[in-house]
């Protein structure tokens, strides 16, 4: 698990690489592409590219943000030799819990949307949620304080080294330290998604 200092602002506006042509960019400094999850963020377009033009603010209704991975997805497209450059506040997260077990879970509440005479019944989604548990050997009370704080911060689960991570906004719903006369005291806690500024809880890095 992963917790991030408070938020640093970015001294000028960042450059970017071209992930999907005119559509898909995403901060090229890996450092930088956590954005705070509720600070203001500027999106600059420069149309002709290669600095030969003006930078301008984008309007946000023509994009969509991922601050959990810098990234910015246009909608429409833009011109073949467009550049585009993100500027705002970037959390540097370090490692600061470890685990032996860990689970997390993707659902939606679908709600039955049934009529008369089907046959079967029909759902149609309903609000998303994300959630985790995470039980790790007890090492002292940081988590505790996060808790105690009500701390938005970010975690990162990894599959297996070839997998990319799930990212998400988390908060810690439970901690709970337990101990027996014959082991060591373990640590449970129980983590709950929170959406950020734009909405956004989860996404695959």
């Amino acid at each position: 698990m992963k917790i991030a200092s408070l938020p640093i602002s970015m001294a000028s506006p960042e450059p970017t690489t071209e992930l999907q042509e005119g559509i898909k960019y995403q901060i090229t400094d890996p450092a930088k592409r956590i954005l705070a999850p509720f600070g203001a963020v500027t999106v600059y377009v420069d149309a002709d590219g290669g600095g030969a033009g003006t930078p301008s603010a984008a309007d946000p209704a023509t994009y969509t943000l991922n601050r959990l991975t810098g990234a910015v997805t246009f909608n429409p497209a833009l011109p073949a030799d467009a550049t585009v450059t993100i500027q705002g506040d970037y959390l540097s997260p370090t490692t600061v819990a470890e685990s032996y077990e860990y689970s997390w879970t993707i659902e939606a509440d679908n709600q039955d949307a049934s009529a008369f005479q089907d046959s079967f019944v029909k759902r149609k989604q309903g609000l998303l949620d994300v959630s985790a548990e995470l039980s790790r050997w007890y090492v002292d009370a940081s988590l505790f304080d996060l808790l105690d704080t009500d701390k938005t911060f970010v975690v990162e689960f990894y599959s297996d080294s070839n997998t990319a991570p799930l990212r998400a906004w988390m908060k810690i719903a439970s901690n709970e330290i337990s101990s027996a006369i014959d082991s060591l005291v373990e640590e449970a806690l129980e983590l709950e998604g929170t959406p950020d500024s734009d909405r956004r809880v989860v996404s695959r890095v």
